[in-house]
């Protein structure tokens, strides 16, 4: 068990200069890196999280601009993971530079979410899926409903945008754009779901089943 440990922590030795970047996005949420985007400040999150429950099977709903698809493959580079990540725009996957050490580990999948989860085999199960795509009301909490049996209670589901420009209240607006994750999670069954949001940069939403 020594030397396995020892293993790993040489590993993640080799791969400080991500993880920094990581943690520097965190750290200077308000400078305006190249490409910037509202979710730099999650990636050391999403990757902490990843890690965190060994996840190996990683669902990306929403590619962007590819910076928390980076973070999810780091964490599927030291779980022997992979990251699925769908988006309808070819340009998200086509602009992500994608370190050639994770290229095996990154499956994309052109298509639009609902559509890619309503044909998902029905044993299919994730350990993480994170969620940035469409904000619609209609589209989340479809999205949440077609997820439901691709989850277990040891899965986390992280949703952005709860928060978007109401931080730290959940959005309420009649906003469509801007109010569709906070009214889906509203929605749900507490009987059921439990979650709490980070209230950073739109609100982090960590979501999970209970049975």
């Amino acid at each position: 068990m020594r030397n396995r440990h020892t293993k790993w922590e040489k590993e993640i030795l080799k791969q400080d200069t991500i993880i920094n970047l990581f943690v520097s996005r965190a750290l200077n949420p308000h400078i305006r890196f190249r490409n910037h985007k509202s979710t730099n400040s999650h990636m050391i999150t999403l990757f902490a999280a990843a890690i965190s429950i060994h996840a190996q099977k990683i669902l990306e709903l929403g590619m962007g601009s590819g910076n928390c698809t980076l973070a999810l493959l780091q964490a599927a580079h030291f779980t022997d993971g992979t990251v699925e990540s769908v988006d309808y725009q070819t340009d998200s996957y086509e602009g992500f530079r994608c370190p050639s050490k994770f290229r095996d580990r990154l499956l994309f999948h052109q298509s639009d979410a609902l559509e890619f989860l309503r044909n998902l085999p029905s044993d299919k199960i994730y350990d993480l899926v994170f969620i940035d795509d469409d904000h619609t009301y209609d589209h989340v909490k479809q999205e949440i409903d077609l997820i439901e049996p691709h989850v277990t209670p040891h899965s986390i589901i992280l949703m952005h945008d709860a928060m978007v420009k109401s931080v730290p209240n959940y959005n309420n607006s009649k906003e469509p754009q801007h109010c569709g994750v906070a009214k889906s999670l509203a929605s749900l069954s507490r009987d059921k779901w439990e979650y709490f949001t980070m209230p950073i940069c739109h609100g982090l939403t960590f979501l999970r089943k209970l049975v």
